[in-house]
């Protein structure tokens, strides 16, 4: 009885918790906002985190399209 209670337990719970109890994980758990919404841990989609994982790309890319309508004005008024 113990065992299917426990088991009942675990399947609503979290798996990270369970393998941490168990000393299968040795990762920290989540606290903050990680832990309540796993779009703002690492490499998450948040806007946030994507504006800050992606700045470098983006401000070559605004460049890029800087260049090239600088590039077509030339071009259009010589």
């Amino acid at each position: 009885m113990s065992f299917i209670l426990n088991t009942y337990i675990y399947l609503g719970g979290d798996m990270l918790d369970k393998a941490i109890l168990h000393h299968k994980e040795f990762r920290k758990q989540y606290y903050g906002a990680k832990a309540v919404d796993k779009t703002c841990r690492n490499h998450g989609s948040d806007e946030w985190a994507l504006r800050n994982r992606l700045n470098n790309s983006l401000r070559r890319l605004e460049k890029t399209e800087f260049d090239l309508r600088l590039a077509k004005f030339e071009v259009e008024y010589k």
